[in-house]
């Protein structure tokens, strides 16, 4: 795994931007990606872990720990889940 630096903006509607910068690993196996890190107090998540693969056309995404989520995103693909 390498270490790599994670950087995100979240946008909430009329309030200002959070920009936090984050210390993670990522992983590659042939065209699969997998970038995981530990969540930050400022984004009220302390104590998850979420871990993002990428893979072709989709892109999933799985919390860990205090709160516990799984995201899938693909073209003309519904899902449901909590956020």
């Amino acid at each position: 795994m390498k270490k790599v630096k994670i950087e995100m903006i979240n946008h909430k509607h009329e309030e200002e931007p959070i920009e936090v910068i984050y210390m993670g690993e990522l992983d590659k196996e042939g065209r699969k990606s997998r970038v995981i890190y530990d969540e930050s107090v400022l984004t009220g998540m302390e104590g998850v872990t979420t871990e993002i693969f990428i893979e072709d056309e989709q892109v999933e995404i799985i919390r860990k720990g205090n709160i516990e989520s799984r995201m899938l995103f693909k073209e003309n693909y519904k899902d449901v889940f909590l956020y």
